[in-house]
């Protein structure tokens, strides 16, 4: 009997290499949203901006890049993804435009996926911009200056992307690391700062595997009470088997707990946000399968044995869970230490690429004393 083959070479891997978490990078600081008709307000906007090093994405600049493309794709990935902020001139004249409000629904997909603020809208008259919320601030070009609409323009891009608005200095803000306590794990909900999915998922990982730490001590001493009566000689190899189909079944479905649907499910894919419930459920299942382990090895300590020769070769079977526990718990010890230096580095101007394993195993040694404590249960029985 070689039940280490269980966990031969089974890996299973995480990969932290996603959008939502990297620096921003984007071709512009502004690109600018306007109706034909307030082309000339707006030209001289732009002009201002340019000579103070503002780079813009103006129509007229991009003649060359637009003829003969999809102007339906190309201004999506412009409005989308590819400026820090949308400025929006908002007139009679575009809320009542085809191309403006292609412009304005996808900007405004941007800024439902993201907590920063990113579209800045200007009012040229009364007329309001459909589908923003009506706590978002606008400036009124008609009280303010052209110059002084630069000004505010230039001091908002002084801004790290991060830092917060003065009006939301006044409530508890992120601090940068993964939450301690349910406060600070609604802060990050609230707040959505860049990878807040894997902060909360550290955090969930971190709270669940607390939970865990009276059992794992257990373990550790190698404590249990011993349930029920004696096995018979003739049940001893049957319930070893028995129990190495369970612990079989946790391995595998750790193995389908990191598939990449699974995560994507609860991680979002690439440029998609997460989902907070799902992946409270996934940090839970993955602690839960250290707790299911911790109960296993425990369980297998508890049979009462027969003889002393049976009870050494269930205190060897029961060390099998030893490495995956350990596995696990050094994966969520990792994983946090890592994901607390995520957003400093991404304010930084990092590109953010964390691959970690677990690797599951029964070391050789471990398998070696199993198959000794069997070798002797066997002779002994056979006398």
């Amino acid at each position: 009997m070689r039940p280490s083959t269980i966990f031969d070479l089974l890996a299973l891997y995480v990969l932290v290499d996603d959008p939502k978490i990297q620096a921003p990078e984007f071709d512009y600081d502004i690109a600018v949203s306007f109706a034909g008709e307030d082309r000339a307000y707006v030209d001289d906007v732009v002009a201002e901006l340019k000579t103070a090093g503002v780079r813009v994405f103006y129509d007229e600049d991009a003649l060359a890049d637009m003829w003969g493309a999809n102007l339906t794709d190309f201004l999506q990935d412009i409005y989308n993804r590819r400026a820090r902020f949308a400025l929006i001139f908002v007139s009679q004249y575009y809320v009542s435009k085809k191309w403006t409000n292609h412009e304005r629904q996808s900007a405004q997909d941007r800024a439902l996926t993201q907590a920063a603020p990113y579209i800045l809208p200007v009012r040229l008259d009364d007329s309001k911009l459909p589908g923003l919320h009506t706590s978002i601030a606008y400036i009124d070009a008609r009280r303010f200056g052209l110059t002084e609409l630069v000004e505010l323009v230039l001091k908002k891009l002084a801004r790290p992307p991060d830092a917060p608005t003065q009006a939301a200095q006044s409530k508890v803000m992120f601090n940068g690391r993964v939450p301690r306590n349910p406060q600070e794990i609604e802060v990050v909900l609230t707040d959505r700062p860049r990878g807040w999915e894997y902060i909360l998922y550290a955090a969930f990982l971190l709270d669940e595997n607390r939970k865990l730490d009276s059992k794992y001590r257990d373990h550790q001493i190698g404590y249990s009470r011993r349930t029920g009566p004696p096995l018979s000689h003739d049940q001893v190899l049957p319930e070893v088997r028995r129990r190495l189909s369970d612990l079989e079944s946790m391995t595998t479905f750790l193995n389908r707990l990191l598939a990449e649907d699974v995560q994507d499910a609860a991680f979002g894919k690439p440029g998609e946000p997460g989902d907070p419930d799902r992946i409270q459920h996934t940090a839970t299942r993955m602690c839960s399968t250290e707790d299911d382990l911790l109960d296993w090895a425990a369980s297998v300590r508890a049979v009462a044995a027969p003889s002393s020769e049976a009870r050494e070769v269930l205190d060897a079977l029961a060390r099998f869970a030893d490495q995956p526990i350990e596995a696990i718990r050094d994966f969520i010890e990792r994983y946090v230490t890592e994901v607390n230096t995520v957003h400093q580095r991404i304010l930084d101007g990092q590109r953010i690429n964390l691959s970690m394993t677990i690797r599951l195993d029964v070391p050789d040694g471990v398998s070696e004393q199993f198959s000794r404590a069997t070798d002797r249960y066997e002779a002994k029985r056979s006398q």
